[in-house]
This record gives structure tokens, C-alpha cells and sequence, in this order.
């Protein structure tokens, strides 16, 4: 979809709303959105404990920050050296007026040119729920590449995708839905391999990967969500969700996937 002008989509998308539901679904309202985040983040925390990143230190990217829930998490965890980027010129202002004591970049990272020396490397990259927002097929290729040139030989990408399991290929205005074998055989040819997955949701978001029941608990969910009972989301099928996250590898719906950088520097 070579027309979809995205920083222009995203501005746009921004002004009218800067929060977690600008950034998340906006089919959704604030408070369905803030429990998917709440969601999230708890993913976002136990893959760190797993990958046991002890040093402080270590230089990290961020990619696509949006309104900054990850850039918050990274700093609140306590890694000092953390650069905020974004496409949007509405979030970079925001991210600098919101984070003050970090480096905020605007760069594409579909783009070949990016504002960094040559020589600058990141032991870190988070890119979350951005992947699948590149609809065009070169573009991402191309962002997969340079992500691979930014990360430092041994260095984790920590991404986000929708990894779908039938070798089908869709998209809508500015989502692309890939296969998960496409995907993977993308980052391998960047070197870049698969070490840890997690699944960012199994029962409370879109089953695009579900079967028959996956199917009828999200309607059920979605019945609940238009009736607006919010207490029996958060209270009784939130942990549910973050057990079954713990128990399981790989879910239903969009997934976390920690990719470690081969040896090699190409």
C-alpha cells in the first residue's frame, strides 16, 4: 500500500488523541485500552526478568514510543541510557516535554538514511506494536535491516507482531497481517533468531490466530466490554489472562518475540 502516507496518519491520529487509546484501539474506549496496557506492560516485565539485563548501563532504543509506555517502563526498571523515537511530530514534542532527561529522535525507520554515526550501536531495541503498522512490503524489509545495523552483535530486539499462522497475507489502511514464516525468514536473513516468546494477549484481544473457542470467548469478551463491566475485566479476567501468559509460549493473538543479534556484523 504504497499511498498510505503514515507520518501523516499518525499525526493526524495523535491530534485527535494522544493517550493509550491513540497509541493502542481505537475501536475500543480509554478504559478497554487501559487494561490492554495494563496487560502489556506485565508481559513487557517478565520477559526483562527473564532475559535478566543486570546492567544498568546498556544503551537502548526505543522505537515508535508513541506516548512513551515503554520509554517509562525502561527508565522506571532503572537503564539509564535509553534514546525515544518516533515518525510523529506530535509524539516527538510530547515525548520531549514528558521525558526531559533522555535523548527523543524523529526518524522512519523504514527510511535507508538514519540520524545516527555510522559507528553507534544499541545493546537493546524495543519496537512494539509498530512492525505491523508498515504496510509496505519494501519498507519492511528495510526496517528490519536497519534495526539488525543499529543493534550490536549479541544485542536482543524485544518486538511485537501478529505472526500468523496460516500463509495468508492481508492488510487494512495501516495494518499488514504477515505469516509468521514470512516474518521470521525476514529477521533470519538479518540475522536475527528467535531466543523467547510470550504471548501479549490469549484471551482478552482479536483471536487472529484462534480456533472455534478462542473465537467464542472474544465474543463473550466483547459482549461484557459493550456492557461496560469493567471490574469483571480487570478483576476476574485479567489474572485468568496473565496466567495463561505465564503458562504458554505462544498465543492466539499478537506476540511478543525476543530476538538475539548472530555474532556476525554485517
Amino acid at each position: 500500500m504504497k499511498n498510505f502516507q503514515k507520518e501523516t496518519y499518525w499525526n493526524e491520529r495523535f491530534k485527535k488523541e494522544y493517550s493509550l487509546r491513540g497509541v493502542g484501539d481505537i475501536s475500543f474506549d480509554v478504559n478497554f485500552n487501559n487494561i490492554l496496557y495494563q496487560i502489556r506492560s506485565f508481559v513487557f516485565k517478565l520477559i526483562l526478568k527473564k532475559l535478566k539485563l543486570e546492567n544498568k548501563d546498556i544503551k537502548i532504543l526505543d522505537i515508535g514510543s508513541g506516548t512513551g509506555f515503554y520509554v517509562k517502563h525502561w527508565l522506571e526498571l532503572g537503564y539509564k541510557n535509553v534514546v525515544s523515537s518516533d515518525i510523529s511530530d506530535v509524539a516527538v514534542e510530547n515525548l520531549k516535554k514528558n521525558f526531559s532527561s533522555i535523548k527523543v529522535i524523529k526518524f522512519d525507520i523504514t527510511e535507508k538514511k538514519l540520524p545516527f554515526d555510522q559507528s553507534e550501536r544499541f545493546d537493546v531495541i524495543s519496537v512494539i506494536d509498530v512492525l505491523f503498522h508498515i504496510v509496505d512490503e519494501n519498507e519492511y524489509i528495510n526496517a528490519i535491516q536497519n534495526i539488525s545495523k543499529l543493534l550490536k552483535p549479541g544485542g536482543y530486539l524485544i518486538a511485537s507482531e501478529n505472526f500468523l499462522t496460516r500463509k495468508v497475507h492481508f492488510q487494512t489502511k495501516h495494518q499488514a497481517f504477515r505469516s509468521k514464516e514470512k516474518i521470521l525468514k525476514v529477521f533470519e536473513d538479518n540475522l536475527l533468531f528467535p531466543v523467547l516468546s510470550k504471548p501479549m494477549f490469549v484471551i482478552l484481544y482479536d483471536p487472529i490466530n484462534g480456533n472455534k473457542w478462542n473465537f467464542f470467548i472474544w465474543h463473550q469478551i466483547k459482549r461484557i466490554y459493550r456492557f461496560k463491566m469493567y471490574f469483571l475485566l480487570k478483576y476476574c479476567l485479567m489474572p485468568i489472562e496473565k496466567l495463561l501468559i505465564i503458562l504458554k509460549k505462544n498465543g492466539p493473538s499478537t506476540e511478543f518475540y525476543v530476538l538475539k543479534k548472530n555474532e556476525k556484523i554485517i
